[in-house]
């Protein structure tokens, strides 16, 4: 059922937005002026989607940097670790990144949840 989630205004090309609707947290993602609706929440870690950024069809996590497509909801990449840069590690840094290591082995990675978007009379609805 269509349902009324935001004025087009509300949404700037390149930009996001969340709402809620019938219960569920939907972001609108404007990419040119057509809009997507995906899942709020990063299909990794349950981030907030609209704290990240979107680069033409591409949303990016803002936690660990998984990018998801925003026409499918289907997951780019997997989520990017922390670059500790060229100093060397302390002994609990490294036991921590092993550790690290073994669980990253494990990640389970989910695709956003979409629905159908659409622009009527300057009226953005969702297929809900």
């Amino acid at each position: 059922m269509w349902r009324e989630a935001a004025r087009l205004d509300d949404v700037f090309p390149g930009g996001m937005m969340t709402v809620r609707l019938e219960g569920e947290e939907v972001t609108l993602c404007n990419v040119d002026g057509t809009v997507y609706a995906v899942g709020r929440r990063c299909g990794h870690m349950n981030a907030p989607m609209e704290q990240g950024t979107l680069a033409g069809w591409v949303v990016t996590c803002p936690y660990h940097c998984a990018r998801f497509d925003v026409r499918s909801g289907h997951a780019l990449s997997y989520p990017v670790g922390r670059d500790p840069g060229p100093d060397p590690k302390a002994p609990t840094s490294t036991r921590y990144s092993a550790l690290h290591k073994r669980l990253k082995r494990r990640i389970v990675m989910h695709d956003l949840p979409t629905w159908s978007a659409r622009v009527v009379d300057g009226s953005i609805e969702v297929d809900i």
